[in-house]
């Protein structure tokens, strides 16, 4: 991590840290002799400023101390009784992006660079969209559940873009970002393998008391979730990392750091089954389709669409394997009679009635916060099943239908930037990939909004701002004749 400050020496930061190492030692003697609700507050000051001011020297450190603590909120939730993680990420993200934003304000290069990237102007939209929603709506909206909900999918999104634009500048910076993610999927993975071969310990066993277990209890089966908050967050989560590791081996020069990246996809994928969560299925398995698609021909191409056809059909009119539970599972997502598909149609239809009499829904964050703030509400005991159904409940056709043409348009360009590259280079891999990412969000966002859950929403905003990002970082050789596709 380089200081905004290059000249800074090392002398300077080891009296800065032995200052505050002082400071703070002082006020935890402080503590225990006066017992003083002062001093506590004292420590959480001194932690704050240092934690400002480590951010405006190492700009990464405040975007990596973020990424970690929202990698491991839920686990630092289950294990310590935190409550209001959620909140504490936001509040992180918020500092990170205010102080970077002040530092480099008067960075004239910076700030136009900031600006000329399409994703600011589109997330800015988007949010002026549903506030506009919501003031022609005013006398329906809950303030209260707008202050609680404007947060999660409006105001972070551009928290994310702004945070990732300045911080994520080099292709270094990308491929480091998966460097210490590749650690942080290792450490997950000993968890959801603890769990899948060894069983729960006494936290996780109460957890599935609660209605947790409603969700992860399935007709004798379990969705197992790891470190993360549900298994629907991290299937999902982890059928992306099985698709971005596939194509670091693929661009991995020595041996060692290839079979590492295929040990991790591998892995991802193995977690993606055990998760049961049949959304993450579909978004690997389209993921999958549209990497064969853009980045392979001839024989190969052939045989991977013909293998996942020949896959559905054995999943579809078949019964092999259907005695192991991962399988099983995986099958039920063919079922059009299935149960929870037949409630998520029967509360679909439900919300149309109600919106031939409320166009513009029930106000940002009525699905999440209103049985807290309003609990006479509609939206106070309406489910929302995925995000196209909570936003449509928010805001009505209109929010939907805009962030539907939203999500469109940011495809279209995807495709478009796609077609002018030379093709096979390292460029179009790695657009390719944020492309397949893409798409395979959208389609899960049918069925959950765990697309803005931690940390799965920080990956995203990460490949959205990087895809804009390689438009202007060079183009190198993959390991293989550039005019010729890895596969054939």
């Amino acid at each position: 991590m380089e200081p905004n400050n290059p000249t800074l020496g090392l002398r300077n930061e080891i009296s800065l840290i032995a200052l505050f190492t002082v400071l703070v030692g002082s006020a935890l003697l402080g503590l225990l002799f006066l017992e003083s609700k002062g001093m506590l507050y004292a420590i959480g000051s001194l932690i704050g400023v240092f934690y400002i001011v480590s951010i405006v020297k190492f700009p990464k450190f405040g975007f990596y101390s973020f990424y970690t603590f929202t990698f491991w909120m839920f686990t630092l939730n289950l294990y310590t009784g935190l409550e209001q993680t959620g909140v504490l990420a936001d509040a992180i993200l918020l500092i990170n992006v205010v102080c970077l934003s002040l530092v480099k304000f008067n960075e004239v290069e910076s700030n136009r660079r900031a600006f000329s990237h399409k994703s600011v102007w589109i997330w800015s939209a988007w949010l002026i969209i549903c506030i506009g929603i919501n003031l022609l709506n005013f006398e329906n909206v809950s303030w209260q559940s707008f202050l609680y909900g404007v947060r999660r999918f409006h105001l972070n999104p551009i928290g994310f873009v702004i945070l990732n634009i300045l911080v994520i500048k080099t292709k270094q910076d990308f491929y480091q970002f998966f460097k210490i993610t590749g650690i942080f999927l290792a450490i997950a993975f000993l968890v959801g393998y603890r769990q899948y071969y060894f069983g729960f310990n006494s936290y996780e066993n109460a957890l599935l008391e609660t209605s947790f277990g409603e969700t992860h209890l399935i007709q004798g089966s379990i969705r197992y979730w790891g470190a993360f908050s549900d298994s629907a967050n991290y299937g999902i989560a982890m059928s992306f990392f099985a698709i971005i590791f596939s194509g670091l081996a693929l661009i991995a020069r020595t041996t060692r750091a290839k079979l590492w990246n295929i040990l991790i996809a591998a892995m991802s994928l193995h977690h993606v089954l055990i998760s049961g969560t049949r959304t993450a299925f579909a978004t690997f398995g389209i993921g999958f389709l549209i990497f064969i698609l853009f980045y392979t021909r001839g024989r190969l191409r052939l045989i991977s669409l013909l293998s996942s056809v020949f896959t559905y059909l054995l999943l579809k009119f078949t019964w092999l394997g259907n005695n192991i539970d991962l399988i099983r599972r995986v099958r039920t997502s063919f079922n059009p009679d299935d149960a929870s598909l037949l409630l998520r149609i029967n509360n679909r239809l439900l919300l149309e009635n109600w919106l031939t009499t409320n166009p513009l829904g029930g106000g940002i964050g009525g699905t999440l916060f209103d049985r807290r703030f309003a609990p006479d509400t509609f939206l106070s005991t309406f489910p929302p099943d995925g995000l196209y159904t909570l936003i449509k409940a928010e805001t009505g056709k209109i929010g939907l239908y805009s962030y539907n043409l939203i999500m469109v348009a940011i495809i279209i360009y995807m495709v478009i930037v796609l077609l002018k590259l030379k093709p096979y280079g390292e460029k179009k891999l790695w657009m390719i990939i944020i492309l397949a990412i893409t798409l395979g969000a959208r389609l899960a966002e049918y069925a959950q909004f765990t697309t803005y859950q931690f940390p799965t929403v920080n990956l995203l905003f990460f490949l959205l701002i990087a895809f804009e990002k390689w438009e202007t970082w060079q183009d190198e050789q993959l390991p293989v004749q550039q005019d010729k596709p890895p596969f054939r």
